[in-house]
């Protein structure tokens, strides 16, 4: 079995658990301020931490690692809604100390792209069809092939990768995106 067989088991129930948080948030939109004030959340857990995997993926491991840049998104649909990101509260990621751990984080952030289809329409039906979705839609119709792309990837690479440290690397993913969500969301509520 592959190694990323193996992690989708191994990650599932932090997987579900953070997906539930996001749910309840994006449920929870009402007007293209809230829908900045989470695109601003998720920037600010994301931006660090994808500097930190770009600096041990490269494209030996992944060629097309460049056009894996997921915040750059972000930040185009926060333009579009003319939203300041306040960078000073950016999250304490967690450390990246190695290429398996990276490769584990990436997963999360790729795996992403697979549902965010199905929010940006959701998100397009709240708030309009116009709404900028530059993030959730990702690479829009190559979606399923960049995340074929990747595991292919990875399984060509996963004999040079500490499957623990993968493991370990989307696990600490989800439970840290769970806990920043559920922090800011707490934090957000208290300044309004």
């Amino acid at each position: 079995m592959s190694i990323l067989t193996n992690l989708k088991n191994d990650t599932k129930a932090a997987h579900v658990r953070v997906e539930k948080v996001m749910v309840k948030e994006l449920k929870a939109i009402n007007s293209l301020e809230d829908y900045g004030k989470l695109l601003e959340r998720l920037f600010l857990f994301y931006n660090p931490l994808e500097s930190k995997v770009h600096q041990y993926i490269d494209q030996a491991i992944l060629p097309d690692i460049e056009k894996r840049k997921h915040t750059q998104w972000i930040l185009k649909d926060l333009k579009a809604l003319n939203y300041t990101v306040n960078t000073s509260t950016e999250s304490k990621t967690q450390q990246i100390t190695s290429t398996a751990y990276a490769v584990g984080v990436l997963y999360v952030m790729e795996g992403s792209t697979m549902g965010g289809q199905i929010i940006s329409k959701m998100l397009k039906k709240q708030l309009g069809a116009n709404t900028s979705t530059y993030y959730f839609d990702s690479y829009s119709d190559e979606t399923m092939d960049m995340w074929l792309s990747f595991k292919n990837s990875i399984a060509q690479y996963e004999t040079h990768l500490d499957k623990e440290e993968v493991f370990k690397g989307a696990n600490e993913t989800f439970s840290s995106l769970k806990e920043w969500l559920e922090l800011t969301s707490i934090l957000e509520n208290i300044s309004e």
